[in-house]
């Protein structure tokens, strides 16, 4: 990340992607997820990268920047 992020699943180096992962899931699918995780549309407290922000998000849900625009694009 070149800009700081604080959420559970984000590092500065790393960005937990889940345990759903597959090697035939498309390279637009994997960008769109990390755009939804990013968003805080996806988010996973019970396994955070990040600790403090893991905490904070289980205190504070009701306030998460929530971004709800769909990722996907048009077909």
């Amino acid at each position: 990340m070149l800009t700081p992020v604080f959420h559970p699943n984000i590092s500065p180096v790393r960005i937990c992607i889940g345990d759903h992962w597959t090697a035939s899931e498309k390279l637009v699918d994997l960008i769109i997820r990390i755009g939804q995780i990013i968003a805080y549309q996806s988010y996973n407290i019970r396994s955070p990268l990040d600790g403090e922000a893991a905490r904070w998000v289980d205190e504070h849900e009701s306030m998460l920047p929530i971004d709800n625009a769909d990722l996907y694009p048009p077909e």
